[in-house]
């Protein structure tokens, strides 16, 4: 008896484990753009290397693209942070696409820190 229920906890916990590592819990997609200062794209590219090691070290999922058209409600509704590495949406439809819970409004710095050096 003690074999089987050993053998269905051991099943139960592979499985879970299994589960998990296919079902990220924590999603993360960043854009930016190509046609933007040479060092704004620079710092995107370095950054989209930061979140990829990040994401397979911690088992999170992370994307980036370039097609800013991909902003759209249905596809975000899974993602818990959304980034924007050197630019933001610039047409109008892009911008009415994004949940009202984001705010669009032009910042004079960026969120987060930079680290030169």
């Amino acid at each position: 008896m003690k074999l089987i229920v050993l053998t269905f906890c051991t099943f139960a916990v592979l499985s879970l484990t299994a589960y998990a590592q296919k079902q990220p819990a924590f999603r993360v997609p960043a854009f930016y753009s190509d046609d933007v200062e040479h060092d704004h794209v620079h710092f995107a590219h370095q950054v989209i290397q930061l979140y990829t090691s990040a994401a397979q070290r911690n088992h999170f999922a992370f994307a980036s693209t370039t097609n800013w058209d991909d902003l759209t409600i249905a596809p975000l509704a899974g993602y818990q942070l959304i980034l924007w590495l050197d630019d933001f949406p610039h047409k109008q439809q892009q911008r009415m696409r994004i949940p009202n819970t984001f705010s669009l409004r032009p910042t004079s710095g960026i969120s987060g820190s930079r680290h030169h050096g």
